[in-house]
């Protein structure tokens, strides 16, 4: 048992994580590959990102019992990282993690779970850093326990809402919470088309 007494929660999976670890249906590792641990900002700035990496992987063992979780220095462990590296047939990285579920694997950088906010990214003031380890997490898990993904169509070309852009209508942050759960995102214009593609699941006209 533990308790979470921080005041924005971070040691606490969201409901959508426990739900999906709920279900699988095969064990999962997740193994975290320890480099520097830093993860370089545009504007110079580093952070060290590890043992809130670390952090979230135990959350996760913790969550499920079919979940295991293991942590490999690449620099220090090269035994053990020769043997990773044979087991997915794929070069290793440090500061990353691999996800693996029967033969299937997917690889997550570190820099891949912070997002900066605009200001920051342009160097001006003290950088404000987002930790989005669990989302990116919860959705590499799916990407390689299900055996299928959905594929999601946008039609265009009759004045829907673009799924990207800078417009105030465009679709950004849906389109990118379709990604997370595992959606192959298209898009469609029926007047070149003329007919939904066979493998469309869903079908999407907004606007």
């Amino acid at each position: 048992w533990s308790l979470d007494c921080t005041s924005n929660k971070i040691f606490t999976l969201s409901p959508k994580t426990h739900n999906i670890l709920d279900n699988l249906n095969g064990t999962v590792t997740i193994t975290v590959l320890m480099g520097s641990g830093d993860v370089a900002f545009r504007n110079g700035n580093k952070v060290n990102i590890s043992q809130r990496v670390k952090d979230v992987a135990v959350l996760y063992r913790a969550a499920s019992r079919k979940i295991r979780i293991e942590i490999i220095d690449c620099y220090r462990q090269k035994t053990r990282t020769e043997r990773l590296a044979a087991r997915i047939k794929s070069n290793i990285e440090p500061n990353s993690i691999i996800i693996e579920c029967g033969n299937r694997h997917k690889r997550l950088a570190f820099f891949e779970m912070v997002s900066l906010t605009p200001s920051s990214q342009t160097g001006t003031g003290t950088p404000i850093l987002e930790f989005t380890g669990e989302e990116k997490l919860t959705a590499t898990i799916l990407n390689v326990t299900e055996k299928k993904q959905t594929n999601a169509y946008f039609v265009t070309g009759h004045g829907e809402s673009a799924i990207t852009g800078s417009s105030g209508k465009a679709l950004n942050m849906f389109a990118a919470e379709l990604k997370r759960d595992n959606y192959n995102i298209e898009t469609l214009n029926l007047l070149y088309s003329r007919q939904v593609p066979s493998d469309c699941d869903v079908l999407i006209i907004a606007g």
